[in-house]
């Protein structure tokens, strides 16, 4: 298992209840793979997992195995796609997690976020991969949560807790629940960001399990 997800395992035990101070989502963090990088029997498995699909799981055995085949993973993201409970939902997760050693707070960050129904959780991962800073992830959650989990909406509130040392009890306290009447809510959350204390100076990229470098991250 690659170091990029094993946190997950451990947060499960813990049911992520323990906060964390600095901000643990650090754009940039996710290298892409050019290969499989699983064992044996997990690229056995992988192969296998078209085999037995029809009409009411997938729409042919050819998209099937055309998503699969075509999905660059890590140990890590194959074991946590192994969870999924049907092969709908695993091909779903393959398509999401394939081309990038994503870190787990990408994931679970970005897990629910849709688009008109429709999951956008590739769009969040990559999003991560490519912006050069780093957030609160409570921080991350509360604005896609108050934009009904939409990144496109969201992304003025992501925007303002960017490399900021963030409440978000005192956010959500002020811009939800006691937000004075006339005030928008993403004026609301950088009123109360803008002065915040800058993380940005404390920020280390620790070093990815990927073999694959990383690209210069962007806006």
């Amino acid at each position: 298992m690659t170091s990029s997800l094993k946190s997950l395992f451990v947060a499960s035990i813990f049911g992520l209840s323990l906060s964390v101070q600095a901000n643990e989502i650090i754009g940039g963090q996710a290298p892409e793979i050019k290969a499989h990088q699983l064992n044996e029997s997990s690229l056995t498995e992988l192969k296998k997992k078209c085999d037995p699909t029809g009409m009411l799981t997938m729409p042919t055995k050819a998209v099937c195995n055309e998503v699969i085949g075509k999905s660059l993973l890590t140990q890590g993201a194959f074991d946590y796609c192994q969870g999924k409970s049907n092969l709908g939902e695993f091909v779903e997760c393959v398509k999401n997690l394939s081309g990038r050693d994503y870190p787990f707070t990408y994931v679970e960050a970005c897990k629910k976020v849709h688009e008109n129904n429709l999951s956008s959780v590739k769009k969040c991962l990559d999003y991560l991969a490519q912006v050069e800073s780093s957030f609160d992830s409570e921080g991350f959650k509360f604005c896609l949560e108050a934009n009904e989990e939409r990144l496109h909406y969201a992304k003025p509130c992501i925007n303002a807790i960017r490399d900021r040392q963030v409440d978000v009890q005192k956010i959500k306290r002020a811009c939800i629940d006691e937000r004075s009447m006339g005030e928008k809510f993403d004026d609301c959350v950088f009123r109360l960001t803008d002065k915040a204390p800058s993380v940005a100076s404390c920020v280390k990229k620790a070093p990815t399990s990927s073999s694959a470098p990383a690209r210069p991250g962007t806006r």
